[in-house]
């Protein structure tokens, strides 16, 4: 596992906004036994560094819910969350390992079924004080609005030619995502970046201001390229096919006139421990990443503003 960071700071604009509203996001932890506690105390420590008001995780907090059955890995899993939610909302939505138990390859070719996952979530959000696991439901105070999506099962394991279509009559069944604007700043979690440009998809969010994703692990782009590469396409999808878009920075999606920004963090873990083990020590060659947003009333802002720098 590597054991160094890129950390992304982003101003973007928001006429909604009066004082500047700060959040960090992370995704693709996959707590499993290539986690180590030291790992996870490095990020709480980078994200404390940055005192965001949030910290929004849209998905894979898990590498697979089996892992939760060893006492050990439990207890690690609630400490650091209980750590990082002391000073501030930590706001989760659910990715496609989060809601799996991975077992005989002969059940499907990625040895997957779907789990009781929402029985564990329900219990560690009762256990850690300021979590909001948004599974399908708002966060809400006087500042922002918080959605997280829940894809499908279904969805996460479909081919891409159907995916865009099994999003779209979901999302169409949900009675909580926003039905018109509001006036604070409205950000949506959903772990699957890859079809939030598809024009049946994206009207469901034309009322939000921004989407957190991760997912991608930043499409395997190595870091010398990442910087010189001015793009949000990458190399691999999860799925292992090529070229793929939405994997990482931001991505300006224009919903009739009105811009939404997507930002899509690269991932703590790149090679998680449920992939091939070939394939595991490619880790160390990759930055976690830790992407600190603030949302500001400053009209210099409206383009997006990045800097990176790395910690090791």
């Amino acid at each position: 596992m590597s054991n160094f960071f890129k950390i992304k700071n982003i101003q973007i604009y928001n006429s909604k906004v009066i004082n500047e509203i700060k959040i960090s996001e992370i995704a693709d932890i996959h707590i499993s036994h290539l986690i180590i506690k030291r790992k996870l105390d490095k990020i709480t420590s980078y994200i404390n560094e940055f005192n965001p008001d949030y910290v929004c995780i849209p998905g894979d907090l898990l590498d697979y819910l089996n892992i939760l059955e060893e006492k050990e890995y439990f207890e690690m899993l609630t400490k650091w969350l209980t750590s990082l939610a002391s000073f501030r909302p930590v706001l989760i939505s659910l990715g496609s390992h989060d809601m799996g138990i991975q077992v005989s390859k002969i059940i499907n070719e990625r040895g997957w079924i779907e789990s009781n996952y929402y029985e564990f979530f329900k219990e560690l959000e009762m256990k850690v004080p300021n979590l909001y696991v948004l599974d399908n439901k708002n966060y809400q105070d006087d500042k922002i609005l918080v959605s997280g999506y829940t894809q499908t099962f279904e969805y996460c394991y479909s081919s891409e030619d159907v995916a865009p279509t099994l999003m779209d009559e979901d999302l169409k069944k949900q009675d909580f995502i926003l039905k018109a604007p509001i006036n604070k700043p409205a950000c949506m979690l959903v772990h699957d970046p890859i079809h939030l440009t598809s024009p049946k998809v994206k009207q469901h969010f034309e009322n939000y201001d921004i989407l957190f994703s991760g997912h991608m692990h930043n499409a395997m782009v190595p870091p010398i390229i990442d910087e010189l590469w001015k793009s949000n396409k990458g190399f691999i999808k999860p799925n292992k096919s090529l070229i793929a878009p939405n994997s990482r920075g931001i991505v300006p999606i224009d919903i009739e006139g009105k811009i939404v920004y997507l930002i899509v963090t690269g991932g703590i873990v790149k090679v998680q421990e449920t992939a091939p083990k070939i394939l595991q020590p490619v880790n160390n060659l990759y930055p976690s990443c830790i992407d600190n947003i603030v949302l500001t009333p400053n009209i210099e802002c409206l383009k997006p503003k990045v800097k990176s720098y790395y910690k090791f």
